[in-house]
């Protein structure tokens, strides 16, 4: 399962998918102060990214993957949280500019 439910914290592995976002939902509404734990999480579908961005549920874990967690912490509006994390910030920065350049010309591989 790509969610552990705990009492206090959730724990996101691998990969979230959208079939998660429901089950994820009533667990937040359930337990109102409740923490999600990233560490472990290497994706996340954006329907889960727009579950976060509504609820605002604080972070107790960053994932591992230091692009993949400032894209994450730009979007959820969170502070770097560390000195070189700047240097990865930027290159996160350049990394989904690379990206949308290559979705406009066509060039997913």
């Amino acid at each position: 399962m790509a969610i552990q439910y705990g009492k206090t914290v959730v724990k996101f592995i691998d990969m979230v998918s959208v079939e998660d976002t429901e089950t994820l939902w009533q667990w937040m509404q359930q337990h109102p102060g409740g923490k999600i734990n990233l560490a472990k999480c290497q994706h996340l579908h954006t329907s889960i990214l727009q579950l976060l961005v509504l609820a605002k549920p604080t972070i107790s874990a960053w994932p591992q993957d230091v692009v993949f967690k400032n894209v994450l912490q730009m979007c959820l509006a969170a502070p770097v949280s560390d000195a070189t994390s700047t240097a990865a910030a930027d290159a996160s920065t350049a990394a989904v500019t690379q990206a949308e350049n290559d979705a406009h010309a066509g060039n997913w591989h």
